[in-house]
């Protein structure tokens, strides 16, 4: 019997040890873990801050593949909300972007199983070299005042989550280098609808080649003016371009230009009556000569991979806001919008 009372003596000292040790810790857990990506800052950003990217990479995709998502709030950037529910590992909660500070820091609000939270930001910075990205995911959450939350906290849920973010930056990382190197830091881009418009409009084909572009697009656009001045007819919309297709060099587009929904042409007149592209796009504006526009597009393609979206129904559309062929007005504003599955 005394051996026992020492034994349970003994074990209620070292139950109270540990819970007295449990409160010398803190009640958040905190931690950060760092890597370095060989690809711009505008890049990685751009990636983070879309939500519906984030399973490309993510530590925790693999572990339930029949997980559901759902996404809700902004289309892109802050206040953009995905939601998910799975399996027992994976869970359910919900990740809301609360700041986005464009090319440095993505910060989100995280809740898990309806009343557990957490914060996470993506730190972005230059590397050394000009070329790569520092990245760094941080991570906190409070725990609770109980000691041995506190204990689990510094000892078992801190080396869980530092392993996982481990293991995300390794897959971030070989997910954003796969992407185009293109620097699209100068350029704006924002989400867009094209809305469908009436169009009359012509069909042609050319090369990249400037020398041969410029004449093609011009006769194009000839024509159709001229059955609209022959009908009487008014342009209801600045003239645009719609990409309809590369193949073996040559470049099909449509040169169109918006009328009322009620138009109608000589059946000679050659150019054809329909409806422009509709729907989802991302659009930047260009101000410069068209001959010298393809850096834009291959900058524009970067960003539009960074996001993860699927080409919409038509390539690349070109408004042209001034017309490119008046030299009063200099330099010519263009619209590009570049079109994408919802």
């Amino acid at each position: 019997m005394k051996i026992l009372k020492w034994f349970l003596g003994g074990l209620v000292i070292l139950v109270a040890g540990i819970l007295g040790y449990g409160f010398t810790l803190p009640r958040e857990v905190t931690l950060s873990r760092a890597i370095e990506i060989d690809r711009p800052a505008a890049t990685v950003f751009t990636t983070l801050n879309d939500l519906r990217t984030f399973n490309a990479w993510s530590p925790w995709a693999g572990r339930d593949p029949n997980a559901k998502y759902e996404f809700s709030g902004e289309a892109y950037g802050k206040g953009q909300i995905s939601k998910w529910s799975g399996n027992k590992e994976v869970g359910t909660g919900a990740q809301e972007i609360v700041e986005s500070t464009p090319f440095e820091k993505v910060a989100t609000k995280l809740t898990f199983n309806v009343n557990e939270t957490a914060a996470a930001e993506w730190v972005i910075s230059p590397a050394k070299d000009g070329k790569a990205s520092g990245v760094e995911w941080r991570f906190k959450t409070d725990i609770g005042a109980a000691p041995w939350m506190r204990i689990l906290g510094k000892f078992v849920i801190s080396g869980a989550i530092a392993r996982d973010y481990d293991a995300g930056l390794k897959n971030l990382k070989t997910f954003v280098e796969k992407l185009p190197a293109d620097d699209f830091s100068g350029l704006r881009f924002e989400d867009a609808t094209l809305p469908g418009q009436p169009i009359a409009f012509v069909e042609g084909e050319t090369t990249q080649d400037p020398a041969a572009y410029g004449p093609a697009v011009d006769g194009a656009f000839a024509k159709v003016r001229a059955a609209l001045k022959s009908a009487k007819i008014a342009p209801a919309g600045p003239p645009l371009i719609v990409g309809l297709a590369w193949a073996d060099g040559k470049y099909k587009f449509r040169a169109a230009i918006p009328v009322a929904a009620d138009t109608r042409l000589a059946a000679n007149s050659g150019v054809s009556l329909g409806t422009g592209p509709s729907g989802p796009a991302i659009k930047t504006v260009y101000q410069g000569p068209n001959t010298e526009i393809q850096p834009i597009y291959l900058k524009s393609e970067a960003f539009f991979k960074a996001r993860g979206l699927r080409e919409g129904a038509t390539g690349p559309v070109e408004v042209y806001v001034t017309d490119p062929s008046d030299k009063s007005i200099q330099p010519p504003v263009t619209e590009l919008y570049f079109p994408y599955q919802p």
